[in-house]
């Protein structure tokens, strides 16, 4: 994801670590993944499960892989803007998740309605940018070719864009994997806690 980027073995120092604390490690798998990067997501889907980490996920590569080794109750899907009514999040928990991210665009009303219904765990944002929308396309890079711009955008931490129709400044990011579009404003709702 666009947090940064582990090998395996900065994971299990990490873990140890957090062991050492009594803390939980949630290891972010949540872009999209190509098809020929199948057996690296499986081996690192097994060293995280079987070191007793939970997974934030997005993409079904990682869900089958888990299903594998029959620890789906470690996951944590997080499909961005998909989780926004209770019949989804409902089909989701059915999978034997561990839990589930509700959409970051539903209203306060609609979160306490499906957290309502909700037989499982529903996890909410309060805090941050939100992603507008992830793909693997490279907007950034296509965009360049198309000016006739030789510039290398990926994986500068400081791009904003403006829309002819917007004044905010989304940051973004684009990374080998792809894109990432976030909000001009940055969510926070720790007042509605309670």
């Amino acid at each position: 994801g666009s947090d940064g980027v582990f090998a395996l073995e900065d994971v299990k120092t990490l873990k140890e670590a957090c062991d050492e604390k009594e803390l939980g490690l949630m290891v972010m798998m949540n872009r999209l993944y190509f098809d020929e990067e199948t057996q690296a997501v499986e081996t690192a889907v097994k060293t995280c499960l079987e070191m007793g980490c939970r997974i934030l996920y997005c993409d079904p590569m990682v869900y089958l892989s888990a299903v594998k080794l029959n620890k789906v109750n470690q996951l944590v899907y997080d499909a961005s803007t998909l989780m926004c009514n209770s019949n989804d999040v409902s089909l989701m928990q059915s999978l034997g998740l561990d839990s589930v991210v509700l959409s970051r665009e539903i209203t306060l009303e609609e979160i306490c309605a499906i957290a309502k219904k909700s037989v499982g765990k529903t996890i909410v944002q309060v805090y941050g940018y939100q992603v507008m929308a992830h793909s693997k396309r490279h907007f950034l890079r296509n965009y360049m070719k198309e000016i006739n711009k030789d510039l290398d955008l990926e994986d500068l931490r400081d791009l904003t864009l403006i829309e002819t129709t917007r004044t905010g400044r989304m940051p973004s990011l684009e990374e080998k994997d792809g894109c990432r579009m976030y909000t001009d404003y940055i969510l926070c709702a720790s007042k509605e806690l309670d």
